[in-house]
């Protein structure tokens, strides 16, 4: 039977508390992590009521994306809400979207497809 634990924060990215979309769920010893909505720190202070997203990274055809997952091997964690971490040093794989709604059908499909063989 596979164990599926969906964790209250981002599983990676040191700049996430400034990503206003965050998935993190582990899956049979895989932490799946999607952040995205990335607003810089001087767009946080600007005036305007609606900031603009930084890119956090490109397509394979350098179209900037907003939203990325990586799939990592998971470690144990020391806090009751998120008993698994992220080994960032054995990140498995990344994929980059441009569309939230992207962003979280592949969250979810990769959280299925790592349920059932694993993430490669």
């Amino acid at each position: 039977m596979s164990e599926i634990i969906y964790m209250p924060h981002a599983g990676h990215l040191c700049v996430s508390d400034y990503c206003r979309f965050r998935l993190n769920t582990y899956v049979n010893g895989y932490i799946v992590s999607t952040v995205g909505e990335y607003i810089e720190f001087l767009k946080r202070l600007s005036l305007t009521t609606e900031a603009s997203f930084t890119s956090l990274g490109c397509d394979e055809d350098l179209n900037p994306t907003y939203y990325e997952t990586k799939v990592f091997k998971a470690i144990k964690g020391n806090s009751q809400c998120c008993p698994y971490e992220a080994d960032i040093e054995k990140e498995v794989l990344t994929k980059r979207y441009k569309t939230f709604k992207q962003a979280f059908n592949g969250h979810i499909t990769l959280v299925e497809k790592t349920r059932i063989k694993g993430p490669e």
